[in-house]
């Protein structure tokens, strides 16, 4: 039997379980983070918040 993996933006994003960012680990945060280009460090409170602005559309990652 085969183990699957589900990463945590899939896992953040199905609504039936219902988590939030806060549910993640530090390390997980992170990963996300690094994922949408945004800047890493700070508590886990600071990653989440980081999180959701980005997900409400509040940030807008330059490209250039």
């Amino acid at each position: 039997m085969a183990d699957s993996y589900v990463s945590a933006a899939t896992a953040a994003a199905e609504p039936a379980d219902e988590m939030t960012w806060n549910d993640l680990t530090i390390p997980q945060l992170k990963e996300e983070l690094s994922v949408r280009g945004l800047e890493t460090a700070g508590k886990k409170a600071d990653l989440v918040e980081r999180l959701e602005k980005y997900d409400s559309g509040v940030y807008f990652v330059s490209i250039c």
